[in-house]
């Protein structure tokens, strides 16, 4: 089952990244690396935990350049549906 399917056809939303900052870091004058660190925090408690290593990847393992933006966009817009639809979403 799609998010279509279940909840009618998707609109696109706009996520600016202020709405990133603010959600993930919780201020304006936050870095790409602020928020990196954020979602790193968020898929575990350490680096080595979030990220791991080829032997013992984490989930984050191999989230390079563009997809840390990517992760930030989707967790934010998770974040958003889980407040409009009144829902809990573990990552």
């Amino acid at each position: 089952m799609t998010l279509a399917t279940t909840f009618g056809s998707p609109k696109p939303v706009l996520i600016t990244r202020k709405e990133i900052k603010m959600a993930l870091v919780g201020r304006m004058n936050s870095k790409d690396t602020h928020v990196r660190q954020a979602l790193i925090e968020m898929f575990g408690p350490t680096k080595e935990q979030a990220i791991g290593k080829k032997a013992s990847p984490g989930p984050l393992y191999g989230v390079t350049s563009h997809g840390w933006s990517a992760l930030a966009v989707a967790v934010v817009y998770m974040e958003k549906l889980k407040k409009e639809l009144g829902m809990y979403f573990d990552y």
